[in-house]
């Protein structure tokens, strides 16, 4: 590279550390947004797999990408909006 330096190891991991944080907590703000509608559906009598059925048809992205809720993700997502 012209005129940088090559990273050390040391700042390569800082790197990864900063990065996991950054979508740590943009995953976190995401359960936070969803947690209410999942709340919602299970206090209507939706299990966890029927939510995670519905947010998958309706296209509603998983906290860190994914797109196929599964119930186990749902779980993940009240436990983390909870913290």
């Amino acid at each position: 590279r012209d005129g940088q330096r090559a990273p050390t190891a040391e700042e390569r991991v800082e790197g990864i550390k900063r990065s996991a944080e950054v979508r740590r907590q943009a995953a976190s703000r995401h359960a936070h947004q969803l947690a209410p509608r999942i709340r919602e559906a299970m206090a209507a009598g939706a299990s966890l797999q029927t939510v995670a059925r519905q947010l998958t048809a309706d296209g509603v992205p998983m906290p860190r990408g994914g797109t196929q809720w599964t119930a186990t993700a749902v779980r993940r997502v009240l436990h983390t909006a909870s913290m």
